[in-house]
């Protein structure tokens, strides 16, 4: 799950940034469903993702 998180946590960042601020609010919206959309499931999943011993 590590190599997934930062990809997703920088596009989220970077995209949402840059269309703050330009005004493009559609895109943040998007920006957010599609955050969540992935976020919450990972986030819940993380565990399946570690490697045991």
């Amino acid at each position: 799950m590590e190599h997934h998180r930062h990809p997703l946590a920088s596009w989220f960042l970077i995209d949402t940034a840059f269309s703050t601020v330009h005004g493009v609010w559609g895109n943040v919206l998007l920006n957010t469903a599609t955050g969540l959309m992935f976020g919450i499931p990972l986030l819940f999943s993380r565990r399946h993702f570690i490697a045991k011993p």
